[in-house]
């Protein structure tokens, strides 16, 4: 696998300036989370191998940038869409490395997608 990182993320600037002003929120009377999240903006890098059996991918690592995160999982924009039950390595700014498994992917805009996951057990 190449060491090259793909970098095509295209935020679009009101997104940024709304990442960068959000505070925590105050606790809500309903919440179906089990964990609060911790809002961040940090760089990572996320690893593929090889998608899905419908949507093969080619092994790549591509730069994204988290947005939030809880003990059992983290919200990040990335560049390309993914899918549900995907499986990946994010490596986070500190150099851990973290397994994750896809929940949800939206699209944002052109090239910016918001991705839940979940932590999960190495492979």
């Amino acid at each position: 696998m190449s060491s090259e990182i793909i970098d095509r993320l295209k935020m679009p600037e009101s997104l940024m300036k709304s990442l960068q002003a959000r505070r925590p929120a105050p606790p809500r009377l309903v919440d179906s989370r089990q964990f609060p999240r911790r809002y961040l903006v940090a760089h990572a890098v996320v690893e593929y191998r090889d998608g899905l059996p419908a949507h093969p991918r080619q092994p790549q690592r591509h730069s994204v940038v988290v947005a939030d995160l809880s003990r059992r999982g983290l919200r990040f924009l990335h560049s390309e869409q993914v899918f549900p039950g995907e499986l990946a390595i994010i490596q986070i700014a500190s150099g851990k490395q973290l397994h994750i498994e896809v929940a949800r992917c939206r699209k944002l805009a052109d090239c910016c997608y918001e991705v839940g996951a979940t932590f999960c057990a190495g492979a």
